[in-house]
């Protein structure tokens, strides 16, 4: 006879309600993940820290579902943070959050003391489907429509929509439904098919965006036309071209920045940048994608005359450029190099650069390298190197740190 038959059923403490919830709070918790300014998390590209937030998500996920599972007052303690962020990776995902909202309509007890529908808890949805279908649109548009409190979108799918379906509804339903919420919109499609004044709609209901990744889609409606909604952004990611259309621009945008609060900036390149921030413009943080040419960083000090922070993300470490100046108004400087690997060649040539920073970087203080486990992989392949590189920086104003901000030494 098997023992399981003589287990006893685990009852768990009679504690507070307000306890559990806090402990399926922090077991479920996961940094950063209803946190707008992306930008502020990590200095790496804005697509990467997202796609590894979903992978946290992901896996956050199946904990909270076996939690809703134990039991009818469980269900009522943890449905909160299930719902609280949703992650759809498959179509038949979407298609059952429909069905699940249909089912718990606004009204439904989840427990004797609320009569909020399931929706209400939602604060953050990221569609990130592999699959892509003629439906699609509209289901997404649906399950928007029962999530009023909606303030991070997501729209990340992993291959292009190729049926020519376009995202009207999902516009139209963002804004409708949850526009004064949302705080994050992040569109990472080539063309969503959505003409410019059902753009203007959407912009113009959410006064309280603070941050707008939209690689492509800007580049066909002219930017100031925008720019009057948008009082509250700090943070800006350009299209992958690098330009925006500047065409018929008002007088009062020639000189001065139309986002007066903008702090934070993505872009693919500087050379023959006609960004739309102005001369006088208060950015902080600028993130830009290093190519394999001629770089003009007088351009960057015309451009952004107040950054205290700069961010450049490198393919190889050979792309860093030999005579790199750092320009004046520059405290920390960050390399993001999406191939960490190298030969001790390759990390010679990086510290002698850093070395030479020295006479024209007076106003550095700290210097990053955060290609993931970087200070390991030195001291592990190239120990010689980094002695050597560490010992010719010493004099230096800065401090190199990697990705969590540790000292090298």
């Amino acid at each position: 006879m098997s023992a399981s038959w003589n287990k006893r059923i685990y009852n768990p403490p009679a504690l507070p309600v307000e306890l559990w919830q806090k402990i399926i709070e922090i077991a479920t918790y996961i940094p950063g993940i209803l946190e707008p300014e992306v930008w502020k998390l990590a200095d790496r590209p804005s697509d990467y820290v997202i796609r590894d937030q979903q992978k946290e998500l992901r896996a956050s996920l199946v904990t909270k579902r076996y939690l809703v599972r134990v039991s009818k007052h469980w269900f009522a303690m943890a449905t909160p943070y299930l719902y609280e962020a949703i992650l759809i990776g498959r179509q038949r995902t979407l298609l059952s959050l429909c069905e699940h909202f249909q089912h718990f309509k606004a009204g439904d007890q989840i427990s004797h003391n609320e009569s909020r529908h399931l929706g209400w808890y939602t604060k953050r949805l990221d569609f990130a489907a592999r699959d892509t279908g003629d439906f699609y649109p509209d289901r997404l548009a649906e399950a928007i429509r029962y999530l009023p409190n909606l303030s991070i979108f997501n729209l990340t799918p992993r291959r292009e929509n190729g049926n020519g379906a376009t995202f009207t509804c999902v516009a139209r339903a963002l804004a409708e439904t949850c526009g004064p919420r949302l705080r994050l919109l992040n569109l990472s499609m080539e063309d969503p098919g959505v003409m410019r004044d059902e753009w203007q709609q959407l912009l113009s209901s959410a006064p309280n965006l603070l941050a707008l990744h939209r690689p492509d889609v800007l580049v066909k409606p002219p930017v100031h036309a925008s720019a009057s909604y948008l009082a509250k952004l700090k943070s800006l990611i350009t299209p992958s071209t690098g330009y925006y259309e500047m065409t018929n621009l008002p007088p009062e945008h020639t000189h001065t920045s139309p986002f007066p609060n903008l702090q934070h900036v993505e872009i693919p390149s500087i050379t023959n940048y006609n960004g739309p921030y102005g001369g006088d413009n208060q950015i902080t943080v600028l993130r830009i994608y290093v190519p394999g040419a001629a770089w003009y960083w007088a351009e960057i000090e015309r451009y952004f005359a107040n950054i205290h922070r700069l961010v450049l993300f490198l393919e190889h470490w050979e792309d860093f450029p030999e005579t790199f100046t750092v320009p004046l108004s520059v405290t920390h400087l960050s390399l993001s190099c999406r191939r960490m690997q190298g030969r001790a060649s390759t990390f010679e040539r990086l510290f002698g650069i850093f070395a030479a920073m020295h006479t024209n970087s007076a106003n550095l203080r700290s210097v990053s390298l955060v290609s993931g486990r970087i200070r390991q992989y030195l001291r592990s392949r190239h120990p010689k190197t980094l002695a050597l590189g560490m010992e010719s920086i010493k004099e230096c104003s800065f401090v190199l740190e990697d990705d969590e901000g540790r000292p090298f030494a």
